[in-house]
């Protein structure tokens, strides 16, 4: 039960989804008009892929392909964040494990707290 990833890929963790999208945005600028840009949706779409980038790593394959297939902005941010949330809790969860194991050890980790 050890998990190879705990949740920094070099995308996603210097900066919040946020700011990548806006830099997504600006990158993506010369290859759609204005009038597409100008969407109320277009910023949400962008995110929704940003989201999905930030997640490799740690999201499983057949998610990242899923995002890729998927049509809908919001299902894909929805899904983006169930992922997150989901690996927030396994987090968790291996850092409660980690602190009883320390706590079963007894005094010979005490140089450890």
């Amino acid at each position: 039960e050890q998990m190879e990833n705990y949740g920094l890929s070099y995308y996603g963790s210097l900066s919040s989804i946020s700011k990548l999208t806006n830099i997504a945005t600006s990158q993506l600028s010369p290859y759609y008009s204005d009038q597409f840009r100008e969407r109320e949706e277009y910023d949400l779409e962008v995110s929704s892929f940003v989201a999905f980038r930030a997640l490799e790593g740690f999201a499983v394959e057949e998610d990242m392909v899923w995002s890729l297939h998927c049509t809908s902005s919001i299902e894909r941010l929805n899904r983006a964040y169930e992922i997150i949330l989901d690996h927030t809790i396994q987090l968790k969860k291996l850092a409660e494990k980690l602190n009883d194991d320390l706590r079963d050890c007894g005094e010979e980790c005490t140089d450890l707290w």
